[in-house]
């Protein structure tokens, strides 16, 4: 690689806001509408000193953005087709078929535990990769933050519960004695009600003793990240806003 291409960013792009990530820090964050692209151009439009030329991009995209399901595990299966499919397979029992419109994505991060599953709209690549070439970057890697969330709760052993909160959408995944089992969501409007609607259905399944945390977009590079999340005798941790690396 040319050495005029050695800076890697990390873009953040949520309905409500985006912003770049990087060395752990929330940077150039900008207000902007619920439609993702309309976003990326508003915040492109704005931005000051090209802050994606010659840069290596990865995108960390909404919730919202894409869809996710548990991969329960199959140790036959590792090349990506192979689990391309299998993740179409497993959002279809869901019932959430996918058509060539989506991408699918399989990943067991693992071995011997349950992975996950997500899909996006070509649509919505091909549009960030568009403008992230006409801002003089180069596309990298994509990943949704709930993904992102999967692997953290796969990562952690005993029950795990991780809340995501972004406008107009909350976002719960649980893991039980070390396996991610849970998937749910709830429409977010702003009043913390869907989150609160989360915490009793998963809190149902897990061990009474299981580590709660939250993270907020809407909280992205404000003060209040680290302070307690407000969800009633329920002892939740936010994470902070640059807690996830593409």
């Amino acid at each position: 690689m040319s050495p005029l291409w050695l800076d890697s960013v990390q873009l953040c792009l949520f309905p409500g806001a985006c912003w770049l990530q990087k060395s752990g820090h929330v940077q150039l964050r900008t207000e902007s509408g619920a439609d993702l692209l309309a976003g990326l151009d508003a915040w492109l439009a704005v931005a000051e000193g090209a802050p994606l030329r010659r840069k290596r991009v990865q995108v960390m995209l909404a919730a919202s953005a894409a869809a996710l399901c548990v991969l329960p595990w199959q140790a036959d299966l590792r090349e990506e087709d192979e689990l391309s499919e299998y993740a179409s397979a497993c959002f279809a029992r869901a019932g959430i078929p996918m058509d060539d419109d989506m991408l699918i994505h399989g990943e067991y991060p693992r071995f011997g535990k349950n992975g996950y599953g997500f899909a996006l709209p070509r649509a919505l690549l091909d549009g960030l990769e568009q403008r992230i070439t006409a801002a003089g970057g180069s596309l990298r890697r994509v990943q949704p933050v709930n993904a992102l969330a999967a692997q953290a709760v796969i990562a952690r052993r005993g029950d795990t519960c991780l809340l995501l909160s972004e406008p107009g959408l909350d976002t719960a995944l649980a893991s039980i004695d070390g396996q991610l089992a849970l998937i749910d969501e709830e429409l977010g409007l702003g009043d913390g009600l869907g989150l609160r609607r989360l915490v009793a259905r998963i809190g149902e399944g897990v061990a009474p003793q299981a580590a709660w945390q939250a993270w907020s977009a809407e909280q992205a590079g404000a003060e209040a990240d680290m302070a307690p999340f407000p969800l009633g005798a329920r002892d939740v941790a936010r994470l902070p806003a640059a807690v996830w690396k593409v």
